[in-house]
């Protein structure tokens, strides 16, 4: 089945040249309402304030980023964010 916060990510290249894996707020929104619809939030999550969202120009560059596998995403969180808990499955 198709999950579309695990396949087609965004990374962003912020102004001092940092790496960050960038969902949209629609992804944001599907997820809050899956991890309550699965049972694992009692409630449903509040959404990120305003400072947590990045603008255009905040960032100097954006590419999409298209991960066949789950296992493709984990090696790239590896990367991207390292240092990062990773859960195994």
């Amino acid at each position: 089945m198709y999950h579309p916060i695990s396949y087609l990510l965004h990374l962003g290249t912020l102004q001092n040249f940092e790496t960050r894996l960038l969902v949209s707020s629609a992804q944001v929104e599907y997820l809050r309402y899956w991890l309550h619809a699965i049972g694992l939030t009692k409630n449903l999550i509040s959404l990120p304030y305003s400072d947590c969202l990045l603008t255009e120009s905040s960032l100097r560059h954006v590419s999409p980023v298209i991960f066949k596998a789950k296992e493709e995403l984990k090696s790239a969180l590896k990367v991207v964010l390292p240092g990062t808990f990773v859960p195994r499955s």
